[in-house]
């Protein structure tokens, strides 16, 4: 009988020591499958995340594609309205802008908001010299890609010789 409870308390003891082993083997596989549900979720952030630096690159690249012509055509616009090329302006001006010439000055006429504006952009009586131009900065807006250059000119009193 001795020899009954000691292979009954063996049986027992790798039972237990089983049901132990397997206990662990499921708390081991549903840490594993919460890591995996955790690294699947990071990994569905992370895609989104690089569809959005993904749109944003493209904006990026379509805004520099061309940076160096827009630059060239501002230079060329500035040449132009202070030389009074009428000529020139008409090209480089959208079809929004109607150009006019009075007593000396070519002004762009545009509606805005149902109001006829005008703006001077060459004045042949001018008592300044233009005398140098850089560009401040651009903004470009994706959304109807238009791009806004900044440019400041810089003239001088006729008067002054430089």
């Amino acid at each position: 009988m001795k020899e009954c409870k000691y292979a009954l308390i063996i049986v027992l003891i790798v039972f237990i020591g089983f049901a132990i082993y397997v206990f662990n083997i499921s708390n081991t596989l549903n840490d594993k499958n919460i890591l995996i549900n955790s690294l699947y979720s990071k990994i569905q952030e992370l895609e989104k995340e690089n569809i959005n630096i993904q749109s944003k690159l493209k904006i990026y690249e379509e805004e520099h594609k061309n940076l160096l012509n827009i630059f060239n055509l501002s230079r060329r616009f500035v040449e132009a309205h202070v030389s009074g090329d009428k000529k020139f302006l008409e090209e480089l001006l959208s079809d929004k802008f109607i150009l006019k010439e009075k007593d000396g000055k070519i002004f762009a006429v545009y509606k805005y908001e149902n109001e006829t504006i005008e703006v001077c952009l060459h004045d042949r009586y001018s008592k300044y010299k233009y005398r140098d131009m850089i560009i401040q900065g651009h903004n470009y807006n994706a959304e109807n890609s238009i791009m806004t250059i900044h440019i400041r000119e810089f003239y001088t009193d006729k008067k002054i010789a430089l």
